[in-house]
């Protein structure tokens, strides 16, 4: 039998599935071949580790993602099944053998995912010999499950360890990289624990703190801060068993230069990820190249989707580590790496894609026929950067004119990237450049803005557009510790460096027959140890106890001609993973130009891909990487001279100024001090935000601090936030953004139509008395006024269908066309009433009712709602009028709501509820609220039996005056 799909995508899991459905949106008939029996794959067991609030898991964006694939007509999902054998056609596409049957297509991707490390190979950890010793992914099934994790590991536990790094960073096992994702990981998954279980202490063992996200700093200070969790940076040598069963961790005490034993009731070892079983043979089969850890090898580095052989794409895990948010993205990009390829085969076209309700976080399909909304086809770009100048590239090849207003130069921090992109630019017909305008005022909505942009001398002119991308980059600026610094002789940022080492001998002078050393404090007998820590390839220092306050190192003095520079990364976590290559980059310029190098930092940020083999490649040329636990110190006087404490090098604690005093001190007499800058957003972001009527996030990027906004939508739908200026971002993550951004934008407006096929929210004007309350209260910007009806207005292009408007009119002028309240009401009878979103709760709720007893079931009224914000008192009330016992709101966290505001609002009406409640003589408990993502099932059973037994205990209502 033979079936004929336009392309297949080979891997079910969230690379595969994002890919799927962007293709499907675009047009494309799509076969999604999973091995497994459902969809999700690793993920989908993973668990929400939400805790009072959102910890930005992503977990959530998998099970929408599922239930997105499965709704789809156009997407044919095969499960069971492999690919068994590929034949190239000679019309191009494949002729694939699957589970018996074949499958012709016209291209394939990739997106098989990986195999998590058997952690049974480090033998010394325990893993499979002691029942205390689990992996993340054990734990994480305990979690979802719900309950105490005691009772899943059948043992009372009061002490847990998080291991990092197993199966990571491990050269001896050829697994030299970063799995990228652990850190953050384990992080979250130590805070569920503390939340769910508040008696146990957690402790985690890392080597390297590999942040990412908004603000990752910002959550392991409150890890440490609000739930206790302890971070201890020792890389654990063995876990040997305890005579009560518990288990036993050694690992370094770096304070005290000893080995140290911790007892713990369970040992959690974070398991790296490495490339999945089926690599090797799919590679084998398509001809396809695998790097030296047997991912999937982009045959471009420009387009990483690409292998180089026509017709297949690689997206996602498959080609290397990266976290549930970017996998998302890089199916995405995966699909447009497909459609580009598809129209170069069809002699050059434009590519011509529609927009569908799926694209965006939160949606009802509409009912009745889509509306054709006439759209601007103009794309305007803001910022003149790498990445806005490669998204203006991008909409060109899918058929849309672009205006960069801004620079024609990269932002500070951008590579030579932007340099490269001009000339293509320039000579783009379809890309003009409105050089040194600016953004002054934004009116309309998706599809209709209409742009007034302030050129050189005061010149207005006005643009149409359909879609705005915001790609302004960031500001670069010294880490606030090393602000003083800034101006001094000898003393560099480091994007100065960014074109190579060659400036530094122009830097403070020659000193090429310098006999300064580097000093340190020996306290007792560090110095042997220190004599087993030389880096990695580099000759040992040799340094021996003297009985002298310091020893000197002399091979480190002279051996590269005395020329000494210092390099200082100490910014951030969120801003780590961008600059540190830069670092690495630097250092290793510097080394070949005859230098000694030392780079200080609090963390080793090598989470990218090949950043650690860079990091290594330093480390063989020389380099010295001093892990610091208290910020440096710089004398600058004649001459610099670095104070840093190293504590792999011995105790102490006092402030850097003690100088000969402290143990562990390192004084570095330095010719240049490069320092590693902060990144900030531009001077002129709050403007620009308000002028976008843009949400911007905790340190004040662009974007919302929300899972389901990854990676590149704003609160606005048409506006879209790419590269630096939503936060420190590495150039290659930053190109990401910017094809996902321009496929998202040509979706929107390239056939200068769009077909309104979700639900929104209309206004009755006639019930309209112009409170404005709609404006103000819509999360997405969408309502404005209509002079001539004298009435608010709601952009059908704009809306994203919450309800918000609805609930907050006091003058219920507003309906939603997928949920009227007379069809709310029309759900509710006697028991329990449940008002659970679409998105999260009514997930859960649904993998859950098979689950409850019979009784409690045919008690239970599901009420499905596109936001909890949609559900207002007057629902609430009117529940209990109808004959319910008692009602629960269950929705989003705050942090995760598909609506922003949405789950803030609901749980604000329901303690409203409840006082009035109390006011009429029923009792305020029988009105609950819960926070319940789309994978807590488990929790959901508990908050029904919670709410029921509730109803139980209270009895039926019974109205009384209050008093």
């Amino acid at each position: 039998m033979l079936e004929s799909s336009r392309v297949v995508v080979v891997g079910a899991g969230v690379a595969g599935m994002s890919t799927a459905r962007s293709l499907a949106a675009a047009g494309a008939r799509v076969t999604l071949i999973e091995k497994g029996e459902r969809l999700g794959g690793m993920a989908a067991d993973y668990a929400c580790k939400g805790t009072d609030r959102c910890n930005k898991c992503n977990v959530c964006l998998v099970h929408e993602l599922v239930r997105d694939v499965k709704s789809r007509p156009d997407i044919h999902v095969m499960t069971g099944c492999t690919v068994d054998g590929a034949e190239a056609l000679s019309s191009g596409g494949y002729r694939l053998k699957v589970g018996g049957r074949e499958v012709e297509c016209s291209a394939v991707v990739l997106a098989t995912g990986f195999e998590p490390f058997d952690a049974s190979m480090r033998p010394e950890l325990g893993y499979g010999a002691l029942p205390a010793v689990v992996s993340a992914l054990d734990l994480e099934k305990a979690l979802r499950d719900g309950g105490g994790i005691g009772e899943k590991f059948r043992r009372p536990i009061g002490k847990v360890a998080f291991v990092q790094c197993v199966g990571s960073r491990d050269l001896q096992r050829g697994r030299g990289y970063c799995s990228r994702v652990c850190c953050m990981y384990s992080l979250r998954m130590a805070r569920a624990v503390r939340h769910r279980n508040p008696s146990i202490e957690t402790t985690v063992f890392y080597m390297d703190f590999q942040g990412a996200g908004k603000d990752p700093g910002d959550l392991r200070r409150r890890a440490e801060a609000e739930d206790g969790v302890r971070f201890v940076r020792a890389r654990p040598s063995e876990v040997a068993p305890a005579p009560d069963g518990r288990a036993v961790v050694w690992f370094e005490d770096l304070d005290g230069g000893i080995c140290r034993p911790g007892e713990f009731d369970l040992v959690v070892l974070a398991v790296g990820t490495g490339p999945g079983r089926d690599t090797r043979t799919l590679a084998d089969m398509f001809g396809l190249g695998l790097d030296e850890f047997g991912f999937f090898a982009p045959a471009d580095p420009g387009d990483e989707a690409a292998t180089g052989v026509p017709g297949v794409f690689v997206a996602g895990t498959c080609r290397g580590p990266r976290d549930i948010a970017e996998s998302v993205a890089d199916g995405e990009r995966a699909a447009l790496a497909v459609l580009h390829e598809q129209a170069a085969r069809r002699a050059r076209q434009k590519i011509a894609l529609s927009l569908s309700a799926g694209t965006w976080p939160g949606r009802r399909v509409l009912r009745g026929q889509p509306e054709t909304v006439e759209v601007s086809s103009t794309v305007l770009v803001l910022g003149g950067t790498a990445e806005g100048m490669e998204a203006a590239r991008t909409l060109s090849d899918l058929g849309c004119r672009t205006v960069i207003v801004g620079e024609e130069t990269g932002s500070d921090g951008d590579s030579g990237a932007a340099y490269s992109l001009l000339a293509r630019v320039d000579e783009d017909s379809s890309i003009d450049v409105l050089a040194g305008g600016r953004l002054v005022r934004l009116d309309g909505q998706a599809g209709g803005f209409r742009a007034t942009i302030e050129g050189p001398g005061g010149l207005v002119s006005e643009i149409g557009a359909g879609a705005l991308i915001v790609a302004t980059g960031y500001r670069r600026e010294f880490p606030e510790a090393a602000r003083g610094l800034a101006g001094r002789a000898c003393v560099v940022g480091l994007s100065e460096l960014s074109r190579g080492a060659e400036m530094l001998p122009t830097l403070g002078g020659v000193a090429g027959d310098c006999t300064r050393g580097v000093k340190i404090r020996l306290p007792g007998s560090m110095g042997r140890i220190l004599a087993k820590r030389a880096p990695l390839g580099a000759p040992s220092p040799h340094l021996e106890e003297s009985g002298v306050p310091w020893a000197v190192s002399e091979e480190h003095g002279k051996g590269r001609g005395g020329r000494r520079a210092v390099i200082w990364v100490g910014v951030r976590p969120d801003t780590a993973r961008a600059v540190f290559r830069e670092a690495i980059s630097a250092a290793l310029s510097a080394l070949a130009a005859g230098w000694e190098v030392y780079v200080l930092c609090p963390e080793v940020a090598v989470a990218g891909p090949g950043d650690e083999e860079l990091y290594l490649e330093a480390r063989r040329q020389g380099a010295v990487f001093v892990k610091y636990d208290e910020e440096p110190e710089v004398q600058a006087g004649s001459a610099l001279r670095v104070l840093v404490r190293d504590p792999c090098l011995g105790a102490g604690g006092a402030a850097a100024s003690a100088a000969d005093d402290v143990p562990g001190l390192l004084a570095v007499d330095a010719d240049v001090l490069v320092v590693a800058e902060e990144a900030y957003p531009p001077p002129d972001s709050p403007e620009l935000a308000r002028v976008l009527q843009v949400n911007t996030g905790p340190l004040g990027f662009f974007q919302d601090d929300n899972v389901n906004f990854l990676p590149v939508l704003t609160n606005r739908r048409g506006i879209f936030a790419i590269g630096g200026c939503r936060g420190a971002t590495a150039v290659a993550d930053a190109m990401v953004d910017a094809h996902v951004a321009a496929y998202l934008a040509a979706r929107l407006v390239g056939t200068g139509s769009l077909h309104v096929d979700w639900a929104t929210a209309r206004v009755d004007p006639d019930k309209c008395a112009l409170c404005l309350t709609c404006v103000r209260t819509c999360p997405h910007r969408a309502v404005d006024v209509d002079d001539e009806m004298r009435a608010a207005r709601i952009s059908r292009a704009a809306c994203w269908g919450c309800g918000v408007c609805a609930s907050e009119c006091p003058g219920k002028a507003i309906s939603l066309e997928s949920c009227s309240d007379d069809e709310i009401l029309a759900s509710v009878a006697p028991g329990v009433t449940a008002f659970c979103c679409d998105h999260s709760a009514l997930i859960a709720a649904e993998a859950t009712m098979a689950a409850l007893p019979t009784d409690e079931a045919a008690g239970l009224n599901i009420v499905a709602v596109p936001c909890t914000g949609k559900v207002d008192i007057i629902h609430l009330l009117k529940a209990f009028e109808r004959g319910a016992e008692a009602v629960m709101v269950a929705g989003c966290f705050d942090e995760g709501c598909h609506f922003l505001s949405g789950n803030r609002r609901a749980r604000l009406r329901v303690g409203q509820a409840a006082s009035l409640l109390k006011a009429v003589g029923i009792e305020p408990e029988r009105v609950r609220f819960y926070h319940i993502g789309p994978d807590m099932s488990a929790a959901f059973l508990e908050a029904v039996q919670e709410t029921m037994q509730v109803a139980r205990e209270l009895g039926p209502v019974v109205r009384r005056r209050a008093g």
